[in-house]
């Protein structure tokens, strides 16, 4: 893809030179990523957040965190491994799922 970008002249468009270009360090399988587990009260629970990274996923639950500390409701906070698929159809299908064959973390990050 960079060699086509060069040969296209893209790099100049976008105001990149070839060498400087990041490159994301991924972790996970292509069709993985870590996103953050909510579990709520009531025992269900969402993915948000989906990142590529450990890292990356790290910063999310900090801000995760800083988003729900002053709620009332204060959902369980941890990271998981979840494939894109499954993540998808979780946000469209699963909303308050309570299925106990989701991804699960071995611990939580934060409650």
């Amino acid at each position: 893809m960079f060699a086509l970008m060069q040969e296209l002249g893209l790099w100049q468009l976008l105001g990149l030179e070839p060498e400087h270009t990041p490159v994301p360090e991924l972790d996970l399988p292509i069709g993985v990523v870590h996103a953050i587990r909510r579990n709520w009260a009531d025992g269900s629970h969402d993915f948000v957040g989906p990142r590529s990274t450990r890292r990356q996923a790290d910063a999310e639950i900090d801000r995760q965190h800083c988003k729900w500390r002053r709620s009332p409701w204060r959902p369980g906070l941890s990271i998981v491994t979840i494939s894109v698929r499954d993540l998808r159809l979780h946000g469209r299908h699963r909303s308050g799922c309570k299925s106990p064959d989701c991804p699960v973390s071995g611990q939580a990050v934060c409650a």
